[in-house]
């Protein structure tokens, strides 16, 4: 296999918006395996992005937060943020502009348990917990 076979690819579908806040929502078209392939590939297109991982279909409130990163690196991370990287990815969304994308991806099976005040933060004017 050559390095371009191995390329993870990233395709963003365009599904509503804009929004009053100059959002958008997008579905993902990817050919990445794991959180962590999909995070190296999409880190750094946007000045600040979120990374959350879900179980289901449909928004959880059991929503586990990976990763927050500023400028292309990492500036905080779940204490199992190395454990995460190696789940299986199902699906991705994205909601976001202006440069802050909130990415939102989907994994089979339980999540594991995540102490919400350790990954507390704002973004785009919601406490995540």
């Amino acid at each position: 296999m050559t390095n371009e076979q191995n390329k993870i690819t990233i395709k963003l579908i365009h599904t509503g918006g804009p929004f009053g806040d100059c959002t958008d929502n997008y579905d993902i078209e990817t050919n990445a395996t794991t959180i962590g392939e999909f995070i190296s590939a999409v880190l750094g297109r946007d000045n600040f992005q979120t990374f959350c991982i879900r179980r289901g279909n449909g928004i959880s409130a059991d929503d586990v937060c990976v990763a927050h990163a500023e400028h292309g690196e990492v500036k905080r991370k779940a204490s199992n943020y190395n454990a995460l990287l190696s789940l299986k990815l199902k699906s991705a969304k994205v909601n976001g502009g202006w440069g802050n994308m909130g990415y939102a991806l989907w994994v089979d099976g339980e999540l594991p348990m995540q102490d919400r005040e350790e990954f507390e933060m704002t973004y785009w004017g919601f406490l995540f917990k």
